[in-house]
């Protein structure tokens, strides 16, 4: 039987359905914090649990945020230093989309996963 850990999946919605809201414009300092959490659990979940028909909505998920949010630490934190630098306006389009079609993509998928399992 699959096991996921309710709790787990509870904070990954936490992380994620605020950037389903991104305002534009959004400074990138505001949401620098976010975004790496976020690109992390998504990542972790992709490699934990054997999601396959959600699979294409998490990558475009990740896509999404590596576009606003470079996943070299460094090159990261270092646009910190401008206090006004914005996510590009693309980025949060592309960042609200991602995660509003992944969401229930997902729900389905582990509602899936539970039935069978």
């Amino acid at each position: 039987m699959l096991r996921v850990n309710q709790y787990r999946l509870y904070e990954l919605g936490m992380k994620l359905h605020p950037l389903a809201n991104l305002p534009d414009p959004a400074l990138y300092r505001d949401y620098f914090l976010e975004l790496f959490e976020s690109r992390n659990e998504l990542l972790s979940l992709r490699d934990e649990l054997p999601l396959r028909v959600c699979k294409p909505t998490l990558d475009e998920a990740i896509r999404s945020i590596d576009i606003a949010l470079p996943r070299d630490w460094q090159q990261a934190v270092s646009k910190l230093s401008d206090e006004n630098a914005a996510l590009p306006t693309d980025a949060v389009f592309r960042i609200a989309d991602a995660i509003k079609n992944f969401e229930p993509v997902l729900a389905a998928e582990l509602q899936a996963l539970y039935s069978r399992a």
